[in-house]
């Protein structure tokens, strides 16, 4: 389907119209070498320097909102993921030696918002995990995690984003979820450059050390 797409001239204090850039303001949707009119985008280089008012496929008419190719993180920050949860296993204690296991609950989500004046809404979809397992380790995975039983592991099992301790103590973990995002506004979507960070309430667990006693076999 072929359809207008209309630009505006800027405006500026300069002296007259057509190619010059004068003050002229109002769309211009002539087929002259003034004009702005694209037909399916094919003369859209014709048009650098203008102000872009996407086309209604509908209707060919001016939906007047102006949209980028992308955003940048930094034009969302008003507009955030949900903070996600936290879990471990055993719940609330772990043992010198032996695995802690770790998963966050994250999930694909819309969050709405106004940009550009615009009512909008923000898909964030997990992407990777940042654990600070609170000792001075910490590292990147692709996987959320998951428990022992969901995965049909045994109670102790390593997985991707268990952690063993070495030292007595009291730690504290969060996860770092970094989101991808995409823009639905004005009838279209358009991507975020970069990531969106949330980072996990903390958990907070003693580390025991793990003795064998001998006691009298009656």
């Amino acid at each position: 389907m072929e359809y207008s797409e209309t630009y505006e001239y800027p405006s500026n204090s300069g002296g007259g119209g057509g190619n010059g850039g004068g003050s002229t303001s109002g769309s211009n949707t002539g087929g002259s070498a003034d004009g702005c009119t694209i037909v399916s985008g094919v003369n859209q280089d014709r048009c650098q320097g203008y102000l872009y008012r996407p086309g209604d496929p509908s209707t060919g008419g001016p939906s007047g909102v102006v949209l980028p190719a992308s955003f940048s993180v930094s034009d969302i920050l008003e507009i955030s993921p949900q903070t996600p949860v936290l879990h471990m296993e055993p719940n609330g204690w772990g043992v010198l030696g032996q695995p802690v296991n770790f998963w966050v609950d994250a999930t694909t989500h819309r969050q709405d918002g106004t940009l550009l004046g615009q009512p909008v809404q923000i898909q964030f979809t997990p992407a990777s995990v940042r654990w600070d397992f609170g000792d001075g380790n910490a590292w990147t995975t692709q996987s959320l995690g998951s428990s022992w039983a969901a995965q049909g592991l045994p109670e102790l099992s390593d997985t991707a984003t268990s952690h063993r301790y070495t030292e007595r103590g009291q730690v504290t973990v969060t996860a770092t979820v970094s989101y991808s995002a995409v823009v639905f506004i004005a009838g279209t979507s358009i991507p975020v450059t970069g990531y969106v960070a949330a980072t996990s309430a903390g958990l907070t667990f003693e580390l025991y050390e793990q003795s064998t006693v001998l006691v009298p076999n009656p």
